[in-house]
């Protein structure tokens, strides 16, 4: 299956990835300028993908989850540990 940019993944909705993507942010007691920058992104890439206007790159995914010390998984639904404060 051949799929734009703009089309969904398969698995988990872009709801599920954006409610984890805040509540790790949250965790990590980050703002979103403050993990933008950190993840080397502008700050309206972190407020659309927090309103689940789309999906990060595979490497975005991964600097996602590295700076907010939750795995791919969770961030992708797969996982339902909840992210500890660093």
């Amino acid at each position: 299956m051949n799929r734009t940019k703009n089309q969904p993944m398969r698995g988990a909705p872009p709801s599920v990835f954006a409610a984890r993507l805040i509540a790790a942010r949250h965790a990590a007691g980050l703002t979103q300028f403050e993990l933008a920058e950190m993840v080397n992104r502008n700050p309206t890439h972190i407020v659309n993908l927090e309103g689940g206007r789309g999906w990060p790159s595979v490497a975005l995914l991964i600097d996602l989850a590295d700076a907010l010390r939750v795995s791919v998984d969770y961030l992708l639904g797969r996982k339902r540990r909840v992210p500890r404060a660093a």
